[in-house]
């Protein structure tokens, strides 16, 4: 076990591969249990989708490590440096909205092809494979591709790419060139006598939160050239790329004209959290943690972890069980579980070197509402990121003032601001629409007409609905498994802030019962 990180390192791409494995927590396919088994060496699929925190990374991770051992394929390394924001924005800013996702996916394909060629040119794996005639021939695009004696990855190319011009005409040229196909022909014929090649690319969605919409585009882009990769006949077989991408990238796709390729595709994995999955996460987590950390050793459960089955709610002045109590604070994402484990652990290692047989309830409330206060700022600051990228002007980019609506800057920061003092308007975790209305004129006044406020604060899980199904009243927070429309629904019995803005903005909780696993659908 990781001193430091007694639950895992919450990021999953710090962590070594050993210690991934030794704490894997398996998981069965069942609906109770998310729609998420890896196994890893499942290398069908292309695409693993999922919010920030889902862990994406491990799985990806883990698809490499069965790459690496495979003899009869070459892998490549991971990619983890995707282009800036900076270059994203400007590329976005050289075309309408109605042509971006294409254009992404033709900056894609060349990229893939860029790379594809350098490997079978220059790195030495390949020297046994490829005729030195065809190598010639590949050759002969250098300059055309940018090449010069060296493998280059994707993302570099795509970064290459996007810089060499920043006028849609000529952007255009260089997208459609009809060079593209001799190049594709001649690295088609040398890739049938090499090994299936797999290109694995991560943390495209790390700079998500400073330009949202931009990232969006650029993300869509790169998912329809991976899964058109899969119908290429001239490559189809022989070249694949594994890429992770944001959830908001497959719902939006969706809502597209391409949503009825997208249902159901097997090689698309989606790492869907529910309650279940979470709450057996957590009770894992907590069965792999020393035996010293345990009242008793042989009862490893959250009760004889912290010494604790119920913790009191004061708000609502009745006790909750204690797992219930931790997992409603977090976004049902692993990163959170992991996060809120480490900080308790700190504390029962405290308190045992103190010789105390337990942490106090106090303890336990205070670092879970410190937890869940930065899992709402967080959030948070990604919806006012998501609502400033959509207002950017279409020649920010171009004109290089992008970084005003994009950059970390106290502009930003006072913005957040702003949209906890409008939460703070309407004061508790429940309302009704009359209320939403009244509030939603004072957002127009404060973020513009034309930005929705509450409908990106349901998009990113921090705003949920009460309604009616089968019967019964349920609370839903927004989920693009089963979802299509990003707007909040105006059909609402009433609307429910998550728990963690209660910690993060400061408001009352009227709720009549804590929010469970049947609420978070």
């Amino acid at each position: 076990m990781n001193d430091k990180f007694p639950f895992g390192n919450p990021e999953g791409a710090r962590s070594s591969l050993a210690e991934l494995e030794d704490s894997y927590i398996p998981f069965s396919e069942s609906p109770q249990q998310g729609t998420f088994r890896s196994t890893n060496s499942d290398l069908s699929v292309r695409i693993i989708v999922g919010a920030k925190g889902s862990g994406k990374t491990v799985y990806l991770r883990r698809l490499h490590a069965q790459a690496t051992v495979e003899p009869s394929v070459f892998a490549s390394e991971i990619e983890t440096e995707p282009l800036s924001t900076e270059s994203t924005v400007a590329f976005c800013s050289s075309f309408r909205e109605k042509l971006l996702t294409e254009k992404w996916s033709q900056l894609w394909h060349l990229a893939i092809l860029r790379s594809i060629v350098s490997l079978l040119c220059f790195a030495k794996e390949f020297t046994d494979y490829v005729p030195e005639e065809l190598r010639e021939n590949l050759l002969s695009y250098k300059s055309f591709l940018g090449l010069n004696k060296a493998p280059v990855q994707i993302y570099a190319s795509a970064t290459y790419f996007a810089r060499l011009e920043r006028s849609s005409y000529k952007i255009t040229q260089i997208l459609e060139n009809p060079l593209l196909d001799e190049v594709e022909y001649f690295a088609a014929q040398a890739l049938r006598d090499t090994p299936p090649i797999y290109y694995f690319l991560d943390g495209i969605d790390e700079n998500f939160r400073r330009a949202p919409m931009h990232w969006l585009r650029c993300q869509k882009g790169l998912v329809l050239r991976t899964m058109q990769l899969l119908r290429d006949q001239r490559f189809g077989g022989r070249l694949h790329v594994i890429t992770t991408c944001r959830d908001h990238v497959l719902a939006s796709l969706y809502r597209g004209e391409h949503q009825n390729r997208f249902r159901g595709e097997p090689h698309i994995k989606l790492l869907t959290w529910n309650y279940r999955a979470v709450e057996h996460f957590l009770n894992q987590k907590v069965e792999q943690l020393p035996a010293e950390m345990f009242i008793d050793s042989e009862n490893r459960t959250i009760a004889s972890w912290l010494g604790h089955e119920t913790i009191k709610n004061g708000g609502r002045s009745l006790r909750e069980p204690i797992g219930r109590y931790l997992i409603r604070h977090t976004r049902l994402l692993p990163r959170d579980i992991v996060q809120i484990g480490n900080a308790l652990a700190r504390e029962v290692v405290r308190a045992r070197a103190l010789r105390e047989e337990r942490i106090g309830e106090k303890v336990i409330r205070r670092v879970t509402a410190q937890a869940a206060a930065t899992f709402g700022n967080e959030q948070l600051d990604i919806c006012v990121s998501q609502m400033r990228s959509s207002a950017m002007p279409a020649i920010a980019g171009q004109q290089g003032f992008s970084d005003f609506y994009t950059g970390d800057d106290e502009f930003r920061e006072s913005e957040v601001k702003q949209l906890k003092e409008l939460i703070r308007l309407i004061g508790v975790d429940e309302f009704h629409s009359g209320e939403l209305e009244v509030v939603k004129d004072e957002a127009r006044d404060v973020f513009g007409r034309n930005t929705d406020v509450f409908s990106v604060l349901w998009q990113n899980r921090l705003l949920g609905c009460r309604r009616l199904l089968g019967g019964e009243e349920r609370i839903f927070f927004y989920s693009e498994e089963y979802l299509d429309s990003f707007a909040l629904p105006d059909d609402a019995i009433s609307y429910v802030f998550h728990p963690c803005v209660i910690d993060s903005v400061g408001i009352k909780s009227v709720v009549k019962e804590p929010l469970g696993s049947e609420d978070f659908s």
